[in-house]
């Protein structure tokens, strides 16, 4: 029968690999060790988030009722993170994150609607109000990007992380400020109060953290005769931008109102800019100079249009008075700080140079 020997086949004895061991291969399957030459780890990622919330009383359409509310609400989270690390002789790490979130929450009475609406009460706050225009964006976008480089001889980390908030958030009675000409077929009237309200509150984040070491490496003995300048860079960059629109208006042919008539816009969200930038450089070995440089940045820049008017209107409050208001409650924050420490204490004496910078920057436009 046919065997490997009459068919002429020859077979010869083979090594497999050996298994990776700590300390003994220049390159390791995770973060590296002190022996892994090179390593670099980078990330980076762009997160787009659209949300259109719309409630309306179309042109045309006849309504009578005890009570109206004309409510749009848009409530939304978006949480972005990532992170980079590595360990070698040499190592870079980066982390590049971007956020934007692009919201439109419109409650609207077209101005070409017939309403007509009684006396009942369907207010929070007891003031006899039975017609509510009310529009309202709470959004909550955090940013978070982390990096650690230790190098035996150099060690780069950085990290920025950016969040872009554009939003429109409008309350309005009758047409909106870009359409046509108002319509004179239109009507409003209510047995009660009236309320016409925007608002954009919520929190935005961004947060960026960067740390590097470099120090003392098994793998850069012999390199040459005197060890070679330890070198570490950490910084971090956090950036919020927040571009709104909140508008409350009356914009109607023709309202009747028998109580209180409240337009009101009211701009509230929290920004947070965050930046932490951090190296160390640490050496025992005689004549081996180290230098670590450290870096963060924090900003914000806001662009808000806060409005609440009556324009084009035949308004007649009957029983109450009218009141317009806008108002601006935000916070706006960014920190920002950097630390850089770099040593030499030499087992066996000798001189080493060691320098270290840092620096950190907080604006807000």
């Amino acid at each position: 029968p046919p065997n490997a020997s009459n068919l002429g086949l020859k077979f010869e004895p083979t090594e497999f690999p050996r298994k990776w061991k700590p300390g003994r291969d220049k390159y390791s399957p995770l973060l590296g060790n002190n022996d892994t030459i090179g390593a670099v780890g980078l990330t980076g990622a762009t997160f787009v988030t659209l949300s259109n919330a719309e409630a309306t009383i179309e042109d045309g359409v006849d309504l009578y009722g005890d009570s109206l509310l004309v409510d749009a609400d848009n409530d939304g989270l978006a949480l972005t993170l990532g992170a980079s690390g590595g360990k070698a002789i040499k190592a870079g790490n980066g982390v590049g994150l971007a956020s934007v979130v692009d919201n439109t929450t419109y409650a609207q009475i077209e101005d070409g609607a017939r309403i007509q609406v009684g006396d009942n009460d369907i207010s929070e706050d007891d003031d006899s109000t039975s017609l509510i225009v009310e529009a309202t964006d709470t959004a909550t976008l955090v940013t978070v990007a982390g990096t650690l480089a230790l190098g035996g001889r150099t060690g780069v980390g950085v990290s920025a992380g950016l969040t872009t908030d554009i939003r429109d958030t409008r309350a309005v009675v009758g047409s909106l400020e870009e359409d046509a000409a108002v319509s004179a077929t239109g009507t409003v009237s209510t047995a009660a109060g009236m309320d016409v309200k925007a608002e954009s509150n919520g929190f935005i984040a961004s947060i960026a953290v960067a740390g590097a070491g470099a120090g003392d490496s098994r793998g850069d003995r012999s390199l040459s005769a005197k060890e070679p300048a330890a070198i570490a860079l950490g910084a971090g960059m956090a950036i919020n931008v927040s571009e709104e629109t909140v508008a409350a208006y009356v914009n109607a042919p023709s309202l009747t109102v028998a109580g209180q008539l409240d337009v009101a816009s009211t701009f509230a969200p929290t920004l947070e800019a965050f930046a932490i930038g951090g190296s160390v450089v640490a050496s025992n070995k005689s004549g081996r100079d180290g230098v670590a440089v450290a870096g963060a940045a924090a900003a914000n820049r806001v662009d808000g249009d806060i409005r609440a008017f009556v324009d084009g209107s035949t308004i007649n409050a009957t029983a109450g008075g009218v009141s317009v208001e806008a108002t601006d409650n935000s916070k706006v924050l960014a920190q920002s700080g950097a630390v850089a420490i770099a040593w030499n204490i030499p087992e066996t004496g000798g001189n080493a140079v060691n320098r270290s910078v840092s620096a950190g920057l907080s604006v807000t436009v």
